[in-house]
């Protein structure tokens, strides 16, 4: 039977969302925490520019979701010299969170692009496991999207102890092997091993594919004046308000540079109940809103 090559990163995150050792699907979850363990190393240049242009549809496709569930995303790197040999070549980019614009900051911190870098599977998939901020809802939908490819037991066997722990916690990790060279014959026996030991699944992807550009908007000019008409109804207050506004602007700009229906996401999640009502930390609008506070005071 030939193998599943999934062409877009969002389609698969969405479909993996019904896979694995779970009793219900997901859309009849409370809560969801997703880790996606991203190599980041040179054999998979192009993997983090599709997650930070994706990373809108995946939340606004979430959202859509009757009743919505409560997401967070949280991100693990590997494979990356500046990650450091002490940590395994691994590091936290983010701890899972529904902050999805601090999320969205963290990974533009990096360059998109490297050109070789040591691959430890397993060692990735501890940290995944044992160093992020899991719930403790015994109902929520725990899952690891652990994305990339080389040998898994480059760094040793640790991997099984890893998919061990996953399994105690009940977390389910799906393994997406990433197309980019011709080892796949020796790799990919190690990426199934992973998924079966850890209740999930194993799929192919190819990176940097995408379908043609759709978008519901088709004067892009008058859709940006729109998104700054929005931004200026936030009025930022506190010791960290003009930050988050600029992070909030700078966000806005990635988008649009990424490309257009990236943006459109983007300002989709901006006008929904899901952003517009949880900046009350640093947008007085939103702080009056949820608090029912006389402005005078």
């Amino acid at each position: 039977m030939p193998m599943k090559i999934i062409k877009i990163f969002i389609f698969f995150f969405f479909l993996l969302f019904y896979t694995g050792n779970t009793s219900s699907p997901s859309r009849g979850r409370e809560a969801i925490d997703v880790v996606l363990c991203l190599d980041l190393s040179g054999s998979t240049n192009g993997l983090l520019d599709d997650v930070r242009e994706k990373l809108w549809d995946i939340i606004n496709q979430v959202n859509s979701y009757r009743p919505a569930p409560e997401l967070r995303i949280g991100v693990v790197a590997f494979s990356r010299p500046s990650f450091g040999a002490k940590s395994g070549y691994v590091k936290v980019l983010q701890n899972l969170t529904s902050d999805f614009d601090q999320l969205s900051f963290e990974l533009y911190k990096l360059k998109p692009t490297i050109e070789k870098g040591d691959q430890l599977v397993g060692e990735a998939l501890r940290v995944s496991v044992k160093q992020m901020n899991w719930s403790d809802d015994n109902d929520a939908l725990k899952v690891i999207y652990l994305v990339g490819n080389g040998m898994v037991n480059s760094g040793g066997d640790n991997y099984r102890d890893a998919c061990e722990l996953a399994s105690d916690k009940k977390i389910i990790v799906n393994t997406l092997y990433c197309r980019t060279r011709n080892n796949a014959d020796k790799e990919l026996p190690g990426w199934r091993e992973i998924a079966r030991l850890a209740g999930g699944e194993q799929y192919d992807m190819k990176i940097h594919k995408r379908t043609p550009l759709v978008l519901t908007s088709t004067n892009v000019l008058e859709f940006k004046e729109l998104a700054g008409k929005l931004n200026s109804t936030y009025l930022y207050y506190g010791t960290n308000g003009s930050e988050r506004y600029k992070m909030m602007t700078n966000i806005d700009k990635n988008a649009l540079l990424a490309n257009e229906m990236t943006f459109e996401s983007r300002l989709f999640y901006k006008i929904s109940d899901r952003y517009h009502y949880h900046q009350q930390n640093w947008d007085l609008i939103d702080y009056i809103k949820i608090t029912k506070s006389n402005i005078e005071a």
